[in-house]
């Protein structure tokens, strides 16, 4: 477990033979899986920032700067629907986080 499985136009934290295994306890039972034992999908991010100084004077200087966010535009999934009595069980609807973005600035400090 632990792998995202396309299926049907729907994105699956587990695949349709693993959502089997998942049943009810029986009232007054105790459930097999423990606390915490499953972990949702990965999150990469990286961020990075270019810029450069160009001195007027000797206390003042223009700075370019340009800085990207979410570099590789990585999808960060959000966690699967957890309710075992719900028809998307084990599906992930939703996604973190945002797209690629970059931002140019330019500051003058005197």
């Amino acid at each position: 477990m632990g792998t995202l499985y396309r299926f049907a136009g729907n994105i699956y934290w587990f695949n349709p033979d693993q959502i089997n295994f998942f049943t009810h306890p029986e009232a007054g039972d105790i459930g097999s899986s423990g606390r915490n034992s499953f972990v949702g999908p990965k999150y990469f991010n990286m961020d990075a920032t270019l810029y450069k100084k160009f001195y007027i004077g000797e206390n003042r200087y223009l700075q370019l700067r340009v800085e990207a966010f979410n570099v590789f535009n990585n999808t960060h999934f959000g966690l699967p629907n957890t309710d075992i009595n719900n028809q998307y069980f084990g599906i992930i609807t939703t996604t973190q986080g945002s797209p690629r973005s970059l931002q140019v600035a330019m500051r003058l400090k005197f």
